[in-house]
């Protein structure tokens, strides 16, 4: 099984957690606007490149959080 790996070559969930969000934010924000009642989903919402930058940013701070964060030993 394919598993996410930090810089320090440990297994990551976060940076798991930090790609499942970052794919489901990119679809919204692709999808946004589009008649999707054919999948059950309604019309879907827009989103304005600032609400998903924002989005964005606040994923990577996730990562780049426990990224910046050392703990003793290890």
């Amino acid at each position: 099984m394919f598993k996410m790996v930090d810089s320090s070559d440990r297994e990551s969930v976060t940076l798991t957690f930090v790609t499942v969000a970052f794919f489901i934010v990119t679809s919204k924000f692709l999808l946004a606007g589009y008649d999707l009642t054919w999948l059950g989903l309604g019309v879907t919402t827009p989103i304005s490149i600032t609400e998903y930058a924002t989005a964005f940013a606040a994923i990577l701070a996730v990562w780049l959080g426990r990224e910046w964060v050392k703990r003793p030993g290890a």
